[in-house]
């Protein structure tokens, strides 16, 4: 019934992503259908293997080791080595068999070996998380009731609580079961008013249907027979009767739900004997008489003579309970049998799947190590060939940077020579400036000197005088001619320095910028005042201007400054 259950919320209608998954959950709905008629389950298989046959396709190999797990679903010693070997030959190829199988044997090894079923069911969470797959709330669910076994009844409830969120909400069936779920918990804590509570609550959800399934109507009884128990607890035993009764009636004419009637009978019974309603109790007890509890298997048989014997204990006949006292030893002992070569057969299988899980988890390790160790040898080599590039790459730049570090080293050199020829010409131009100067002046001076000879001397020969002042006049306008131009070879050096000086002090004059030129030649305010054409106090006093606008102290040398400027 476990595997039964697992493959029960499969059929589950849902929205996959892959249609592989979606072929798998289309073809779990049709096997579910004819699980109960072996030949359909066998036809299925062969069609199938045979679409596998026709393509070559291995989801059909796959699915048709798949529907072969549906034969003896209450069987785990059949069932085991069929999941066991489906999920070996998927070998996480097709994520919805992974989960299922994954699943499948958490539940199956939950009572034989509780760790080794959390490990699977470990397994089947993290890969329906990683997938959102619809497994998720049933994974959830089963984690719950692993807790709730265990009886760490608050983490269950967490689970429980995480199934309800993620379930779908048009999953009714599951959403009420959650509230049941919540109900078993609430009882275990003590706390049966939230039980009462919670269990109300899924009847209702199941209640709004309008019309009930099978599947649906079962579980609605049984909800409503686990509130009569729990009503029953409270004290309130007129509640608890009707709704036992109501699964009593529900149970008795249907032979598939042999263990539920039984349960409900017992707690009718108990509820008889609290309200004194003996002749109920007697009734009840010639009931169930009437049926057949031979055939039904050891589990049930030995619930039955239970509630027959206390019965019997209860009206004190000594004689029928001896019968029934045998009789219960020797279904007890058959039973102890049949549950100890059962354990016994799981626990070899349980064994001889772990052997097997391990043996291929350390092929696969093997397997593993060795496809390391080829990635890694050429990863080794792929990193040497890299390394021999940058090697290459990085020599091929550092002496290309050297080659242009030695070019650049020697163009600068070059533009340095060139630059010391260049301030070596610019000091002879302006050596000669000061010499044409200081020459104009010398020239200058003597022609006062014959002007004023001639204006005083009334013998000398004034024809003389004349050519001898013409001969000056003549080397004054050479001279200026020279000056003119030793300025004018530097027009475009001195434009370049107007420019900059204007751009950083724009409130000064145009005859400022010009005399700014004279300044930066370290010409005296004389020979400024030769060139310009005026005294040399005018010239001074444009000088303290200027350094005035450019907020210069007094005692700082103009010339020297200017020269300073980068331009």
């Amino acid at each position: 019934m476990k595997f039964l259950a697992c493959l029960l919320f499969l059929f589950y209608p849902v929205k996959q992503e892959k249609l592989t998954n979606q072929y798998f959950i289309s073809l779990t709905g049709e096997l579910m259908k004819v699980s109960s008629t072996p030949k359909k389950v066998k036809e299925i298989e062969a069609r199938e293997l045979k679409k596998f046959e026709q393509t070559g396709d291995r989801k059909f190999f796959l699915s048709s080791r798949y529907s072969s797990t549906f034969f003896d679903l209450d069987d785990p010693v059949k069932q085991m080595p069929k999941v066991y070997e489906l999920l070996r030959e998927n070998n996480d190829e097709i994520r919805f068999i992974s989960i299922s199988c994954n699943y499948y044997f958490a539940l199956m090894f939950e009572e034989n070996s509780p760790q080794l079923a959390s490990e699977f069911l470990e397994k089947a969470l993290k890969m329906a998380v990683k997938e959102k797959s619809t497994f998720l709330p049933h994974i959830y669910h089963a984690k719950g009731r692993f807790y709730f076994n265990a009886k760490k009844y608050e983490q269950a409830k967490i689970f429980f609580e995480k199934s309800l969120n993620s379930l779908d909400r048009n999953d009714i069936l599951y959403r009420a079961s959650m509230y049941n779920n919540f109900g078993l918990v609430d009882e275990k804590l003590n706390n049966v008013s939230n039980a009462i509570r919670n269990t109300t609550q899924g009847i209702k959800i199941l209640e709004s249907l309008s019309k009930l399934n099978a599947a649906e109507q079962s579980f609605l009884i049984k909800m409503k027979c686990i509130l009569g128990h729990y009503y029953n607890i409270s004290g309130d035993q007129v509640r608890a009767e009707q709704l036992l009764n109501e699964g009593y009636n529900f149970y008795k004419s249907k032979k598939q739900y042999v263990g539920e009637l039984l349960k409900v009978s017992e707690n009718l019974v108990d509820i008889y004997r609290i309200t004194g309603q003996f002749e109920k109790e007697y009734q009840l007890i010639d009931n169930l008489k009437k049926f057949s509890f031979d055939d039904a298997n050891l589990e049930h048989q030995i619930a039955f003579y239970q509630i027959l014997q206390n019965s019997l204990l209860q009206k004190e006949q000594n004689a029928d309970l001896n019968l029934i006292s045998k009789k219960l030893t020797q279904l007890n002992q058959s039973f102890d049998l049949e549950n100890l070569e059962k354990n016994r057969k799981v626990s070899d299988l349980l064994n001889k799947t772990t052997i097997k899980i391990i043996t291929n988890k350390q092929k696969a390790d093997l397997n593993s190590a060795k496809i390391q160790k080829i990635w890694l040898s050429v990863i080794v080599v792929l990193l040497v060939f890299f390394c021999i590039l940058i090697f290459t790459y990085l020599r091929r730049k550092i002496m290309l940077e050297r080659q242009l570090a030695e070019n650049a080293e020697n163009l600068a050199e070059s533009k340095r020579i060139i630059l010391e020829q260049d301030v070596d010409i610019h000091k002879e131009k302006i050596k000669n400036l000061h010499q044409n100067l200081s020459l104009k002046i010398e020239t200058e001076k003597a022609f006062l000197d014959n002007l004023k000879q001639l204006r005083n001397s009334r013998n000398i020969n004034a024809e003389d005088i004349v050519k001898d002042l013409m001969f000056k006049v003549t080397n004054l306008l050479q001279i200026d001619a020279r000056n003119f131009d030793l300025l004018s070879e530097n027009s475009t050096d001195n434009n370049l320095f107007i420019k900059k000086i204007s751009d950083r002090y724009p409130n000064l004059t145009k005859k400022e910028l010009q005399l700014c030129l004279y300044f930066r030649m370290s010409l005296s305010s004389k020979e400024i005042s030769i060139l310009e054409n005026t005294s040399s106090g005018t010239i001074r006093v444009y000088k303290t201007k200027i350094k005035g606008k450019m907020n210069l102290d007094r005692d700082v040398d103009l010339a020297e400054f200017l020269g300073k400027l980068n331009y």
